[in-house]
């Protein structure tokens, strides 16, 4: 019975003891000195979210544990997603999306694409044998030139659509395929890409309010051609369209023809100087020749004159400026395109001053020793 009694009163000690532990532990008072949790640090065992929040836990050795809330976290930056596309005369629309719950964060508009975003040209490879060799826009005559041709109507003359599609195969695209040959020729690899713009074919009306002066002896060249072309088609200006087409061919050359259904005398308006460019190099080109007794409609009999003028916007000079040049140029390049314009165009070449002139050739020819060249 004494050993029964001893067991018990034990036990009884202990219990006595266990709840004062505890008593003490969760803030009652004890007889022993007041117990303190000792936090271990915190654990996260919920990462936070952009559309929940997260929970930490602490713990004490004595078993107790406490648990906090982490505030949901911000939106992850994720892709931009394009609602609207920016069009030649219209702004378009982008948003971008959180990358976790796919939330909108943030829209803005996207620039016209005629926009002036182009870097800044710079003319590093002209010199005196080549005065004019990569001043402007045009620089490289090789790779796929996008030739983008503009059918112009004015106040007395206009195309239709049959004339345009006539005017297009069998003089445009002869000149090209003679450029694409001869540069062939000369090792240089050339491919032509052709757009062209109408009021018949792509819809907008194309129309220079006034008349696109044809004698440059009698008031000289239409300076704003291409930029009265351009705002017809929705561009802020002749650069803009330029841009535009950068950017849609980044890596090409872009090459402007404007082309007038009536006589004329065609040009071709490049800069001479470098410095801060208003304008795209491009060129106007009449149907046919001022004051011409013969029709100039036949096929191929204005593809020279087509040609002759893609290779000045790329550096080359027509070789009768002066006297002198001129019969230099009859005894060295007779054939030359650059010299005169044969309503066969397979009876011209290039010469290998107008091939060094656009950069077909890497060194001046003989003739550029000469004085009376200059």
């Amino acid at each position: 019975m004494k050993k029964i009694s001893l067991v018990k009163t034990c036990l009884f000690i202990a219990l006595i003891f266990l709840t004062l532990m505890l008593a003490s532990c969760m803030g009652g008072n004890s007889t022993y000195k007041d117990h303190r949790h000792e936090w271990s640090e915190w654990n996260i065992i919920e990462i936070p979210t952009c559309i929940a929040e997260g929970r930490a836990e602490k713990e004490c050795a004595c078993g107790a544990s406490s648990v906090k809330m982490i505030k949901a976290s911000p939106h992850s930056e994720g892709d931009w997603i394009t609602d609207k596309a920016a069009t030649v005369s219209e702004a378009g629309l982008k948003h971008q999306i959180c990358s976790v719950c796919g939330t909108a964060l943030e829209y803005k508009t996207v620039p016209w694409l005629n926009e002036d975003l182009l870097p800044f040209i710079t003319d590093e490879k002209q010199d005196e044998s080549r005065p004019h060799y990569q001043l402007g826009n045009c620089r490289n005559l090789e790779g796929n030139p996008v030739v983008v041709l503009i059918y112009i109507n004015d106040d007395e003359s206009g195309w239709t659509e049959q004339e345009v599609l006539k005017y297009t195969n069998e003089q445009v695209y002869l000149a090209l395929q003679w450029l694409e040959k001869n540069a062939k020729d000369r090792g240089v690899m050339l491919d032509f890409t052709v757009e062209i713009y109408s009021t018949h074919l792509c819809g907008y009306e194309i129309k220079y309010e006034g008349i696109v002066n044809p004698d440059l002896d009698n008031g000289g060249s239409t300076k704003d051609v291409l930029d009265k072309a351009a705002e017809d088609i929705g561009y802020v200006s002749n650069w803009g369209m330029y841009t535009y087409y950068k950017q849609k061919y980044p890596d090409e050359e872009i090459i402007f023809l404007n082309l007038v259904n009536k006589p004329g005398r065609s040009y071709t308006r490049v800069f001479v100087l470098p410095g801060c460019y208003t304008f795209s190099e491009h060129s106007v080109l009449f149907a046919d020749e001022l004051n011409s007794s013969s029709s100039m409609r036949q096929k191929g009999t204005r593809s020279a004159s087509v040609a002759n003028h893609i290779l000045r916007l790329y550096g080359a000079e027509n070789l009768y400026t002066t006297a002198a040049r001129e019969a230099l140029a009859e005894q060295w390049y007779p054939n030359d395109i650059m010299l005169w314009s044969n309503s066969d165009i397979t009876e011209n070449s290039v010469g290998d001053y107008t091939a060094f002139s656009v950069g077909w050739a890497d060194e001046a020819p003989e003739v550029c020793d000469n004085p009376d060249w200059w």
